[in-house]
């Protein structure tokens, strides 16, 4: 299933409604990222995911470690969790918040 993913912060800081950029399509898949990761320990995953090239191959847009879910309206999460982000051998972690759709199906009405 394809979703729509707002990312509604940058780097921790909470973006005005303005300063959202456009949704971001992709599957969703939770995972348990057991291999060496740059929190040193075993951690949940979401990865928002898009096709890439031929075949089942799939390049992962963003990773949400540790989500947690935070509200379940009708046809809309939000996910809260820590974005991982390695700059010259120094691991950032920051506070990200994914507001997630259902991506509408092109021709459906």
């Amino acid at each position: 299933m394809i979703y729509e993913v707002v990312f509604l912060r940058k780097k921790g800081l909470r973006l005005r409604r303005s300063e959202l950029a456009e949704p971001t399509r992709g599957e969703l898949q939770l995972i348990d990222w057991v291999t060496v990761n740059a929190l040193g320990r075993p951690i949940r995953a979401l990865l928002l995911q898009q096709p890439h090239g031929v075949g089942q191959v799939r390049r992962t847009r963003a990773t949400l470690a540790d989500p947690e879910l935070l509200s379940w309206e009708a046809g809309r999460q939000s996910f809260r969790g820590i974005e991982i982000e390695v700059v010259d051998g120094r691991t950032y972690e920051y506070e990200q918040v994914w507001r997630v759709t259902q991506a509408p199906v092109p021709g459906a009405s």
